[in-house]
């Protein structure tokens, strides 16, 4: 069981005004008048590593006459870092990227290089977050409170003929874990059927809703 502690000199704000807390932690506005406020905490007064038990700013509301209590917690903060990556077939030249059929499917799936100005999406149960990957497909997300998140990376900015292998990641992050995650973009496979006459049907991929017919 973990034991709280107030912690001191830690900035709280709420209607534009600003305090400081005690050394137990505690904190008093004042005067305020009845309404909705936004409590937010300032984050370079937590320390590092730290982030609020709950999301902020933190909603209240104020009644006339009322003395109002409010509780924020701090946890120790997780981090979530990975990698967009575009894995080609062995053999293949990636200035001329093919579209795979399924007489390739044999072949073996290689590192190509990692993606840049990928957005990835990191969805928690009451917030967003987003990043773009740098010039070697690496991202990177601090100070995240422990919890389920959902992680996704864009299809804009693939290359033609590829998506990401998995749709989304289910992550369950714990106070201080270091999350690392591989999001791999791989080649669509089309099928090829040879009927009768010679004629030629793509078949779309799983992915995608195309249909070309020609014939030989």
């Amino acid at each position: 069981q973990l034991a709280a502690r107030g912690m001191s000199g830690v900035i709280v704000k709420a209607g534009g005004r600003a305090t400081v807390t005690d050394e137990q932690g505690r904190f008093v506005f004042r005067g305020l008048k009845p309404g909705q406020y936004a409590l937010d905490i300032e984050p370079r007064t937590i320390g590092p590593n730290r982030a609020p038990s709950v999301r902020t700013p933190l909603e209240i509301e104020i009644q006339g006459g009322r003395k109002t209590e409010v509780s924020l917690g701090l946890v120790e903060s997780a981090t979530l870092s990975g990698r967009v990556v575009l894995f080609i077939l062995e053999g293949d030249k990636e200035a001329h990227l093919p579209r795979p059929s399924a007489e390739t499917k044999e072949k073996r799936l290689v590192e190509s290089r990692g993606l840049p100005d990928i957005v990835v999406e990191l969805r928690g149960e009451a917030e967003t977050h987003y990043q773009i990957t740098d010039k070697n497909g690496f991202f990177r997300f601090d100070g995240l409170r422990p919890g389920k998140w959902t992680l996704k990376a864009a299809s804009d900015g693939l290359p033609e003929f590829h998506s990401v292998e998995k749709d989304s990641y289910e992550l369950e992050l714990s106070p201080g874990e270091k999350e690392e995650v591989l999001i791999r973009v791989l080649p669509r496979v089309r099928q090829i059927k040879i009927i009768e006459k010679g004629e030629i049907i793509f078949e779309p991929s799983t992915h995608g809703t195309e249909k070309n017919h020609g014939s030989s």
